[in-house]
């Protein structure tokens, strides 16, 4: 859906908010999403007004075999301060995971991610993070 947020007297900008996704399944073992979405929410930090959020995501799994299957997911966001562009934040994120049944109820996974920051008048961060699970339910 799309809404429009109209604009304070005196001023000429509207902002459009609204968001999209897509998901497919293109045979059993693949999975693919991609979504994206414009928000306008209160600003809190930094300055007063609005701040204005872009979002693109992407989501593919694969089905290897019936224990194993991989996970590679992304996103990118972009934020700024309305009507002063004072701030702004930007973050890509990326990962993967793979997981392999051991047992009906016990699973293993392995992944990877890494996320880069940046804020205006910041240094920009990255950080990776690697972690090995071992998860299992009781029934």
């Amino acid at each position: 859906g799309a809404t429009i947020i109209e604009p304070e007297q005196g001023s000429s900008d509207t902002f459009a908010s609204g968001s999209f996704s897509l998901m497919n399944e293109f045979d059993r073992q693949t999975r693919v999403e991609i979504a994206a979405s414009r928000t306008v929410a209160p600003a809190y930090i930094g300055t007063g007004g609005a701040m204005i959020s872009n979002v693109a995501q992407l989501y593919v799994s694969y089905g290897f075999s019936r224990v194993t299957k991989l996970t590679v997911s992304g996103g990118y966001a972009h934020n700024e301060s309305a009507p002063v562009k004072s701030t702004t934040f930007e973050t890509f994120k990326g990962s993967a995971v793979i997981d392999y049944n051991l047992t009906r109820t016990t699973k293993l996974s392995f992944s990877q991610d890494y996320g880069h920051s940046h804020w205006s008048g910041a240094l920009p961060f990255d950080k990776f993070v690697t972690m090995l699970m071992v998860s299992t339910q009781w029934e």
